[in-house]
């Protein structure tokens, strides 16, 4: 097992070397930076938490709520840290996904020999 761990370490560590982590952790520190940003973001979860607590009891979705949250949405989608952040996020999990491939590929390989 120490194989194994001692492997993921620098696993890890090549993970965090890369311009794609580095982009993901850059891009986040903007939004945590970002006030306009952080509010957008804020503001669109409690109106979709309070829509699914709606849901959940059975009670009846206003449509002034949904368009409130259709602006937020717009808010969120237009605002320039969160388009970087959503990119950069993107571009992590398509390299992370590409390492998980690889990863159960080996295990099936090495579970049928």
């Amino acid at each position: 097992m120490d194989r194994v761990i001692s492997l993921a370490e620098r696993l890890g560590k090549a993970i965090g070397e890369t311009d794609r982590f580095n982009r993901l952790r850059q891009a986040e520190k903007l939004v945590q930076e970002n006030a306009d940003a952080r509010k957008a973001l804020d503001d669109l979860e409690a109106a979709q938490a309070d829509i699914a607590r709606k849901e959940s009891e059975g009670k009846p979705i206003e449509p002034d709520e949904k368009r409130r949250v259709a602006e937020l949405q717009a808010s969120v989608h237009n605002n320039e840290a969160l388009q970087t952040l959503a990119r950069a996020q993107a571009d992590y999990m398509e390299m992370m996904n590409r390492v998980n491939t690889t990863i159960r590929t080996q295990l099936g390989t090495d579970m049928e020999g």
